[in-house]
């Protein structure tokens, strides 16, 4: 009879055809997950044998979700990106995850920063189930007393771990050990007294030897800085430190195995063995201990990550900008096995943040990377992205890095930069030509039709137009035409650009010629407008003065300088405090003033033109209806003139409508009836009526000296 094997059912991956425009090295767009804090790690489960997860990847950090939903610090993704719900953390690690290893059988194996997984205690080490649940079978004990920043796993179980600690469930470890499958400190690797510095990276030999980098000078007391190879038994291999010389002047950050004959390590150093020979960031050293002079690859900042794919290329993330001299590496480049640049893969503008891990999906090729940045390539990837992978052979196409170049009119150049897109092979030839729009040649630049050439795995230029010279004239910015032709294989116009010359001729306005406030506003709000030239930085003081308003009564004197930032066009405020005095005195006038405008690029003094005086209006508001009364304190008339007449006014306002009575009273020295004749009556106003009222008081002769 026939019988069933172990594995009776298989899955078949169908990969769709990659598309023949697809580039090595830009961005997938199939995953576009979101995280909200730094991905530390990253690991793939790569046993066919458990179809169910294989391919899956996990993920590691910082973070605490992933596009918005709560996910600490670990997280399980399915070969289409979904989130893989069968992966069950609960509340996770408490803290943060720096490494990683995914077994054979799917566990995880996670170290880091945290104290308790799921509210299980587990110091800075644990295993995880296939399913996220906490491994109760692996039992560090108290675990490590510091940080675990690198895992690896052996091919019989055992998990070495190295970091920042001192021991491992309280017996003596300096910063590397190895854990049995259950979880306990092997004790048959003993390092001695170990490194003397963490530990930072692992990597494992076919022969069982252990390579281990980091910040350390010595091994048990052995000079081996920043690199060191220990036997099965965690001893330090005789040899490898003294062929190691000097070895690296700077932290290790990561070590790969190249053919099992070389160790490509990445990290921050400038020396190694103090030959004498740069070796920036980067370097090839045989298992042996001795430094591949050959290996020229070098990295104009720091290397976090180095990995060897299956092909025998290097892939590299960090934090640097050029690699073997060559721009726009922004922080991930692919090297071929020599160390040479690779021209077979274009990572664009790369990323805008650290790198930290690297991936190789083993089933398709494609790049997975982890770290800081939220964007790749001008492509928004919040800390992971994943990249086409493989091979792109041709000669790739012209492109001008934007639509629009800009520089102030005292920049001297403008500067234009020219990328390939697509392969990055042989030799591609341009011309840079310019035409005018609204700048003329000859008088505000220099018209250029420049040949340029980019060789094998260059992938960007950048060309210099001069520009006149400043004319000190505020006028609006002057453009010019920017054509890219290629003079090869590439044919006719690829492309157009604008040339900009920004006017850095500020005009320093106010916003308003008349500003105005309630006397119960409490305070002012004084706005100055930047107009036209937008380059450079500029100030300029202000200040406030004595109207109809009066400091300290009316108002709180105001003075100060306001600054903008180069090609800030924002509007600046300042504020004028207001009192509120309660007493009826009409609107109240503050004057404002702008002076002493300076260009801060140039260091110059500037001419104000334009709104620079402007006034504040308080408007009263005690206004309202007005006030009633005499037009004088006394009115004096001569007897004989027969009447004498009395204006009466409305003042300090209008609103609403009014009414007064009128009336001659006794009480002075003129005698109703003898002197003069009694008379009353009532006067009106209407709404907004401020005309004056009279009325008249008959005057009586009586031909007898007397006073007044």
């Amino acid at each position: 009879d026939t019988r069933l094997g172990t594995v009776s059912t298989a899955t078949l991956t169908i990969n769709e055809d990659a598309d023949a425009a697809t580039v090595a090295g830009s961005v997938d767009a199939g995953l576009a997950r979101v995280f909200n804090g730094t991905v530390h790690a990253l690991g793939q489960m790569t046993n066919q044998a458990l179809p169910a997860l294989v391919g899956k990847l996990v993920v590691g950090g910082d973070f605490t979700t992933m596009g918005g939903l709560f996910q600490p610090r670990l997280v399980r993704l399915n070969l289409d990106a979904s989130l893989d719900t069968s992966f069950v953390i609960g509340t996770g690690p408490n803290n943060g995850v720096s490494a990683l290893v995914v077994a054979p059988d799917g566990k995880v194996i996670i170290g880091g920063l945290f104290t308790s997984y799921n509210g299980t205690g587990r110091n800075f080490i644990a295993r995880l189930n296939s399913n996220g649940s906490i491994d109760s079978t692996f039992n560090p004990g108290t675990g490590t007393d510091g940080a675990v920043t690198a895992v690896s796993l052996q091919p019989d179980g055992k998990v070495l771990i190295g970091g920042q600690f001192t021991s491992v469930n309280g017996t003596g470890r300096n910063f590397i050990a190895r854990l049995d499958v259950d979880g306990s400190l092997d004790a048959s690797f003993n390092p001695g007294t170990g490194p003397d510095a963490p530990v930072r990276s692992i990597a494992l030999l076919a022969d069982g030897s252990v390579v281990i980098g980091g910040d350390f000078a010595s091994v048990n007391g052995t000079g081996s800085r920043g690199l060191a190879r220990l036997d099965t038994n965690g001893v330090a291999i005789a040899g490898f430190g003294p062929n190691l010389g000097g070895g690296f002047f700077g932290p290790v950050f990561s070590v790969a195995v190249q053919n099992e004959t070389n160790l490509v390590v990445g990290g921050q150093f400038s020396v190694v063995d103090g030959l004498g020979q740069a070796h920036f960031n980067l370097a090839r050293v045989g298992t042996n201990g001795l430094v591949d002079t050959s290996f020229s690859a070098t990295a104009d900042s720091y290397v976090n990550e180095v990995l060897v794919q299956a092909d025998g290329k290097l892939l590299l993330g960090g934090g640097f900008a050029s690699v073997n001299g060559l721009s726009l590496r922004s922080r991930v480049a692919r090297l071929n096995a020599n160390g040479t640049l690779d021209a077979h893969i274009n990572f664009g503008s790369g990323a805008d943040g650290d790198i930290e891990a690297a991936l190789v999906q083993f089933h398709d090729g494609r790049i997975v990377l982890g770290g800081q940045f939220l964007n790749f390539d001008g492509v928004a990837r919040s800390r992971l992205v994943r990249l086409n992978g493989g091979d792109t052979t041709d000669s790739g196409t012209l492109a001008f890095s934007t639509n629009n170049f800009a520089v102030a009119e005292n920049g001297g150049a403008l500067l234009v930069t020219i990328l390939r897109t697509g392969g990055l092979t042989n030799i591609v030839e341009g011309r840079l030509i310019t035409s005018d729009a609204t700048a003329t040649n000859g008088i505000h630049y220099t018209g250029v039709s420049t040949n340029f050439t980019l060789t094998n795995g260059v992938k960007s230029i950048s060309l210099t137009v001069s520009l006149g010279a400043d004319d000190a004239v505020t006028n609006a910015n002057r453009v010019f035409n920017l054509e890219l032709a290629s003079t090869n294989s590439l044919g006719g116009f690829t492309n157009l650009a604008a040339g900009t010359i920004l006017d850095n001729d500020a005009l320093l306005n106010f916003g308003l010629a008349n500003f105005t406030v309630s006397e119960l506003g409490g305070a002012a709000t004084i706005s100055v407008n930047r107009l036209a030239g937008s380059a450079n930085a500029y100030s300029v003081d202000y200040a406030t003065a004595n109207g109809t308003a009066v400091a300290g009564t009316h108002y709180t004197n105001a003075s100060g300088t306001l600054n903008w930032a180069d090609g800030d066009t924002a509007s600046k405020t300042f504020t004028v405090g207001i009192r509120n005095n309660t007493a009826t005195n009409g609107n109240l006038v503050v004057n404002l003033s702008l002076a002493n405008a300076t260009n801060l690029t140039l260091g110059t003094p500037v001419v104000l033109n334009g709104l620079t005086n402007a006034t504040l209006t308080i408007i009263d508001d005690e206004f309202g209806p007005g006030q009633i009364g005499f037009e004088s304190a006394s009115f004096t008339f001569a007897e004989q003139v027969g009447s004498a007449v009395i204006t009466v006014v409305r003042t300090n306002g209008g609103s609403g409508s009014m009414a007064v009575n009128f009336a001659t009273i006794a009480g002075g020295s003129a005698v109703a009836g003898t002197h003069y004749l009694s008379t009353n009556g009532t006067f009106t106003w209407a709404s907004g009526d401020i005309t004056s009222r009279t009325f008249v008081v008959p005057l009586v002769d009586d031909v007898v000296t007397n006073a007044t």
